[in-house]
């Protein structure tokens, strides 16, 4: 069964995303994701503030939110895609996508270090080479 991802900002990160999805096998560490689901697929890419698409994503590319409800309901998961210092914007955009039923999904890297007494918070994205230390 392929999960469906719903991805949420179109710059350099859903490409990233992408690559650690394409290869999910050789890249994401599976103890991490819940549901056990080894397959993924991006159903759509939603970007408000594009006016274009800036890279070829797997999936189909929107900016119309009126066409934001339709789309939403073909996904299953998510992840937000929004970098910089927007955290805040980040936490409000997952907040309002858990409401249309979506899970965050957990992406963590085989080439990433995380110690033992690190607590990994839902819709985590790890890259490879991260570290992560003991109560982070």
């Amino acid at each position: 069964m392929v999960k469906n991802v719903f991805i949420w900002g179109s710059k350099s990160y859903p490409l990233l995303i992408s690559c650690f999805l394409k290869n999910s096998k050789k890249e994401l560490n599976y103890s991490y994701i819940k549901p056990s689901n080894k397959r993924f697929k991006i159903d759509f890419i939603f970007d408000p503030y594009a006016k274009k698409q800036n890279h070829e994503f797997e999936g189909k590319f929107f900016n119309n939110p009126s066409n934001f409800s339709k789309n939403i309901k073909k996904s299953k998961s998510f992840v937000v895609c929004v970098g910089d210092n927007y955290g805040k914007a980040r936490y409000f955009i997952s907040v309002f996508l858990e409401k249309f039923n979506l899970n965050p999904l957990t992406l963590i890297s085989k080439h990433s270090l995380i110690l033992n007494k690190t607590k990994i918070g839902k819709g985590v994205v790890v890259m490879p080479r991260a570290y992560l230390s003991n109560y982070s």
